[in-house]
């Protein structure tokens, strides 16, 4: 009784963590700050390895369990191959929502061309949640874009007249 609840055990587990392994591998997630891309890419990769640890050990188990089969089983263990790199330097995973979302998406590619330009990771360049206030607020001059969260003095001298000369096309365009 006890080897049959195995196999069929073994069966219907094998099948969720098949599962869940290929979700793992099919991540999609991206982000455009370094040290959260780390964090998660960390996070995965254990998941990972947990999951397919488990997967190895119901497997090798399954017909005849004991506990010698299972630390055999478990020594011969190897890892499979994974990789993830959830960091973008072009682009984020945010859903990115704006009241002008045109205007957003023009401020995204300009974030972007000047982080190639610049060599430099997106979110120095801009943040999503400058991007976002920037085409909600639609600043016109240095003095709004100050005003603007992500924006300091050095920041606005440095990348602000392309963010403005990009608004200020928006607002004559729709005016």
């Amino acid at each position: 009784f006890f080897a049959e609840r195995l196999r069929a055990s073994s069966s219907y587990f094998t099948g969720k963590i098949e599962t869940v392994l290929r979700t793992l591998r099919e991540s999609a997630a991206t982000t455009d700050n370094k040290a959260n891309a780390q964090e998660y890419d960390e996070g995965i990769t254990s998941l990972f390895s947990a999951a397919a640890l488990k997967a190895h050990l119901i497997s090798a188990t399954a017909d005849n369990f004991s506990v010698e089969s299972y630390y055999k089983a478990r020594s011969q263990f190897r890892q499979p191959s994974f990789s993830l790199t959830s960091y973008s330097r072009d682009s984020t995973g945010t859903q990115l929502k704006s009241i002008h979302p045109e205007l957003l998406n023009e401020l995204v590619q300009l974030r972007n061309r000047i982080s190639k330009e610049e060599n430099l990771p997106v979110y120095i360049v801009a943040s999503v949640k400058t991007l976002v206030q920037m085409a909600d607020c639609l600043p016109e001059t240095e003095k709004e874009l100050l005003k603007i969260h992500g924006f300091g003095k050095v920041k606005a001298k440095r990348f602000g007249a392309q963010f403005l000369e990009i608004i200020h096309n928006y607002i004559n365009i729709r005016n």
